[in-house]
């Protein structure tokens, strides 16, 4: 279900909710997907996931039109940024990257706040609904399921 231009509802479930927003630069893979959770066995806690791709672009087409020597010094640059990053995450296990994602307007930064207050109404709702409660099921050894026979701590 598309709710505006440029951000789709994907699923929606009792306690979870996901969204797609895609960014207006026009590239297929640069979107956000948005996840918003909420566990009744933590109380207080919603989860809020963003899912981005970053892509380590290799060659540019635009850059054939400034010749052949920068498009090879591009191709260059661009595997020494990707050897760059990963031993940064080979050695240190992270790495930093900023990227920006582009509104198509203030109507899509609006649904997009509409889509994460619509996510965080259906955590609300799933944190009034009654726990359900655990049940332990008896082995045929005389103890439960998680291990303990019942006489003990």
């Amino acid at each position: 279900m598309v709710t505006s231009k440029g951000i789709m509802k994907n699923a929606e479930y009792d306690d979870t909710i996901f969204y797609t927003a895609q960014c207006s630069c026009g590239y297929e893979t640069h979107n956000h997907s948005i996840q918003l959770d909420y566990d009744n066995e933590i109380p207080d806690m919603i989860t809020f996931m963003l899912y981005s791709k970053f892509d380590f672009h290799v060659w540019r087409d635009d850059r054939l039109e400034e010749g052949i020597v920068n498009s090879i010094k591009d191709l260059f640059s661009a595997f020494r940024n990707r050897i760059k990053y990963a031993f940064k995450v080979l050695f240190i296990g992270s790495f930093e990257w900023d990227e920006a994602f582009m509104f198509q307007g203030e109507k899509q930064v609006e649904d997009y706040i509409k889509a994460l207050n619509e996510g965080l109404a259906k955590m609300k709702k799933a944190k009034a609904k009654p726990k359900i409660q655990k049940v332990k099921i008896s082995t045929s050894m005389g103890g439960t399921k998680n291990g303990s026979n019942g006489k003990g701590k």
